[in-house]
């Protein structure tokens, strides 16, 4: 079962045969965003558990967290969070480091950082030195 709150990811994965695609609901905050966010979002997360969720993100710094451009979309990502086991946030090199408006949650919170090679070895080390797993593809 996959579960997202992305109408694009949506639209893509109901072409895959044996999954089971649930979309969250909610409002599309502006032209060319294909996010789900608001109060019909929150309460739908709210009644499910998630093994894995995966966030991508504007920016994760080891001292300030987790955050993106929009309080919506970071109230949605925080409801994700807390209602999965593990918690993967996927951002290339160039948001590492990075902080923007909208604090989504603190860094131990976070289980896994998917990244690019493109990160540097003592970057990488700020990451697993607080616990988070680095994978870098």
């Amino acid at each position: 079962r996959i579960i997202t709150n992305a109408v694009n990811i949506a639209m893509e994965l109901s072409n895959c045969a044996g999954l089971r695609t649930f979309v969250t609901g909610g409002l599309v905050q502006w032209a060319g965003s294909f996010s789900l966010v608001g109060h019909a979002t929150i309460e739908f997360l709210n009644d499910i558990y998630m093994d894995k969720v995966f966030i991508s993100v504007c920016g994760i710094d080891v001292l300030r967290g987790v955050t993106v451009i929009e309080s919506e979309e970071a109230l949605t990502f925080r409801a994700m969070i807390r209602q999965a086991k593990k918690a993967i946030v996927v951002a290339d090199s160039s948001k590492l480091g990075t902080v923007t408006p909208a604090l989504v949650c603190p860094i131990s919170d976070i289980h896994m950082l998917i990244t690019d090679t493109r990160v540097p070895d003592k970057t990488v080390a700020m990451f697993t030195e607080r616990g988070i797993e680095v994978s870098c593809v």
